[in-house]
């Protein structure tokens, strides 16, 4: 199997929120950041959500905020354990908008289900549906194992590689994938905001004696808008060349945006 590089990105409020307890997550941050966001997108082959981020979000996960971007659009890759997307396109009343929602755009969506009940499914030609049961659970051990095959089995239904899958939710995925520590990397993105709430939080099930210890790279910027694609390309870079050293590094923008990874950078 191919090395895949699988990296997690989130924007939260300083307490720790991906959205008000009410759901409503757009928007958290500023424009600034979701600059930096699409910039972050266009270097990965795919980008990854739940169902539930999909559905809720509307998301497309395309690149649309970067002008110099002529590349090909990353895949839209939903993971979908309980098959809410084809229940959906049998739900009279909201069918026709996922249909939409699915086919919108000329880059391959892959939906990963868990049940097989996509199979029955006629979805449109840039539409591919793989039945394989990727387990959600906290205590999944397997869950990077089991996500990198699901990967490499979607390559041959879309086309195209996905060695590079940016993880942008939602909250159970993200928890599940760092307590297992299933990643290379985390971007965060901290807004100036204190919402409260209890739900929709990274909530691994870890004390500061059992934390996970990433190494950290940091850069500054005025966080102004039209700033965004030069902080973002400066923090990516510096990122890159601390591969293979050890240190507690941070890239900062925007309000604050952080990007960790793992301990080593190998």
């Amino acid at each position: 199997m191919a090395p895949r590089n699988i990296d997690l990105k989130w924007a939260q409020t300083i307490d720790g929120q991906l959205c008000d307890d009410s759901g409503t997550s757009q928007w958290i941050t500023s424009s600034g950041e979701l600059d930096y966001t699409h910039y972050i997108r266009s270097k990965y082959d795919a980008v990854l959500v739940g169902a539930s981020t999909f559905l809720i979000d509307q998301a497309q996960l395309t690149v649309r905020r970067l002008k110099s971007f002529t590349g090909q659009q990353p895949v839209r890759i939903i993971l979908d354990p309980r098959d809410r997307i084809a229940s959906a396109l049998e739900t009279e009343g909201v069918d026709r908008l996922v249909s939409q929602l699915l086919t919108r755009g000329d880059r391959p969506t892959l939906i990963i289900g868990g049940t097989g009940q996509g199979t029955h499914f006629g979805f449109d030609s840039k539409v591919h549906y793989l039945h394989y049961k990727i387990d959600l659970s906290l205590s999944n051990e397997r869950i990077r194992q089991q996500l990198e095959s699901a990967l490499e089995q979607g390559e041959g239904l879309v086309g195209r590689p996905l060695t590079s899958v940016l993880v942008e939710g939602g909250p159970t995925l993200l928890t599940v994938l760092a307590e297992q520590q299933a990643f290379d990397r985390i971007y965060v993105s901290v807004a100036p905001k204190i919402t409260g709430g209890q739900r929709f939080r990274i909530s691994p099930k870890r004390n500061l004696v059992n934390s996970i210890h990433l190494d950290l790279v940091m850069m500054r910027a005025r966080g102004r808008s039209d700033d965004a694609m030069e902080v973002a390309a400066d923090a990516l870079e510096v990122a890159e060349t601390c591969a293979g050293r050890r240190g507690r590094p941070a890239l900062s923008f925007g309000p604050c945006a952080h990007a960790w990874r793992q301990g080593g950078l190998s």
